[in-house]
């Protein structure tokens, strides 16, 4: 509903009369299906189980129930299957003040219902109350009779899907690049985790060398050790012997003599 005001607003940036269609008043559409009416806004095949007295459109239980979380459309009456019409009734209904849904921006607790062709705004019954203007104003619900049918509305509608297309290829172009930002991060963070496992694994393998070099250098000294120390105890014992051949050959000076000597090489 919302949209249909708006339309009418633009409408009127064109030509200051008033639009109806000609055709309106004379044309009477009646469509009776043997089967009961279906969805008019997703799938003809889809059984309708309600019908908006504003919208004029039947509905299946999805659509409806969209239609009553609609921000522009919530407020709209909805008939039950049980209450609604058997067919779509002919485009002689007469609109009034029911099918106004949208509440004043400076009144909020009142329905927008006229439209100021001069200022190419929209006003409630407050608004004109109040308006120190004294501008013609035109009942929105009279003026937007027969809109739907309009080349204008046809012509917006058109852009507007062709708008809803741009945005869905943008949409779908944004869903590439945060795929490829996706990939991109993913990669970043699997090369980093590969250079750390190789660091790692560097280290390790460094480790496992110094700690071998280590052991190796260690059991060396201890090799170096062991042999000095069996050096030691050799010469100890031979120190030992020569001291004690020294002390018996003192009584003889002869025998002591060539012991000494022999203890000097």
């Amino acid at each position: 509903m919302f949209l249909l005001i708006v339309i009418v607003h633009f409408m009127f940036i064109f030509t200051d009369k008033p639009f109806a269609n000609p055709e309106a008043s004379d044309k009477s559409t009646s469509v009776a299906d043997p089967d009961g009416p279906h969805c008019q806004l997703c799938d003809n095949c889809v059984a309708a189980e309600a019908y908006c007295k504003v919208c004029k459109e039947f509905m299946c239980s999805a659509c409806s129930n969209a239609h009553r979380r609609s921000r522009g459309t919530r407020h709209h009456q909805l008939l039950d299957k049980e209450s609604m019409p058997s067919d779509i009734p002919g485009n002689d209904y007469e609109p009034s003040h029911e099918i106004l849904s949208e509440y004043c921006e400076e009144h909020p607790h009142e329905l927008i219902k006229y439209f100021c062709p001069q200022h190419q705004s929209l006003h409630c019954g407050d608004c004109v109350v109040l308006s120190q203007h004294k501008c013609k104003m035109e009942v929105i619900s009279k003026v937007s009779f027969g809109f739907k049918d309009s080349g204008m509305y046809k012509d917006v509608k058109f852009n507007i899907s062709q708008l809803a297309d741009d945005v869905c290829e943008h949409t779908i172009e944004l869903e590439k690049q945060t795929k490829i930002l996706d990939d991109k991060e993913q990669n970043d963070k699997t090369q980093v985790l590969d250079f750390q496992s190789k660091v790692i694994a560097r280290l390790n393998e460094k480790f496992q060398s110094l700690t071998a070099q280590i052991a190796q250098s260690s059991q060396e000294s201890k090799v170096s050790l062991s042999l000095l120390q069996q050096k030691a105890k050799e010469n100890e014992v031979e120190a030992t012997g020569l001291k004690t051949e020294l002390v018996n050959n003192e009584s003889n000076d002869v025998l002591l003599f060539i012991s000494t000597y022999k203890s000097q090489k």
